[in-house]
């Protein structure tokens, strides 16, 4: 939230408010959200930070960030606790299709926010004060709007292709989070390896 709040608090706190700066506000939030996404979604697991990120621990490479962000939100916020980061580590790991969803969806909200983020403050700076102000607040909604609704589209049609192709050898490439397991996180991706190996 500090990019957002960073230029509408020194834009409104100048005399006379700086329009151009406050316009930005959303501009340079989108930035700090896609930007992440961005880099992660272009070197998968090939990045490494000396702390802990989510459930990956230090110096583990990173997967495309929407991997934590839905692991975070789901688990944290919505309640699914250790049971879900457990079950969705797995499912990352055993289906090739799901871990394409991750970095697509990385890639496209990391790539056009950021890319549209800067467009938007250009033309804040370049444009009249009301122009600015309306595009600089208005179209990140818009854009945010679209690619909600081109997500949910294209995953729902992904998750039904891998529905359908579960049993098929390429759809269960196996790449390991290299994540420490309990005993019981062992035995289910145990049933689960044996399951695979029966349906494959």
């Amino acid at each position: 939230m500090t990019g957002f709040f960073t230029p509408l608090i020194v834009g409104s706190s100048l005399n006379p408010g700086s329009v151009h700066t406050v316009a930005m506000s959303l501009s340079c939030f989108m930035i700090a959200f896609c930007g992440p996404l961005l880099i992660t979604g272009i070197w998968p697991h090939k990045l490494k930070v000396p702390f802990r990120v989510s459930s990956m621990p230090p110096y583990t490479g990173l997967p495309p960030a929407v991997y934590t962000m839905v692991e975070d939100i789901v688990a944290v916020d919505g309640g699914g606790c250790v049971e879900f980061r457990q079950a969705w580590r797995i499912r990352y790991e055993h289906s090739a299709i799901m871990r394409r969803i991750v970095r697509v969806t990385s890639l496209w909200w990391g790539a056009s926010g950021t890319l549209l983020a800067g467009g938007f403050i250009a033309i804040a700076w370049t444009t009249p004060d009301d122009v600015g102000y309306g595009i600089g607040w208005g179209l990140p909604w818009l854009w945010a709007m679209v690619s909600a609704t081109l997500t949910v589209w294209w995953v729902s049609r992904e998750l039904k292709r891998e529905a359908e192709e579960w049993t098929q050898p390429g759809v269960h490439k196996v790449f390991s989070l290299h994540i420490a397991q309990t005993i019981n996180e062992e035995k289910v991706a145990e049933e689960v390896n044996e399951y695979n190996d029966r349906n494959v």
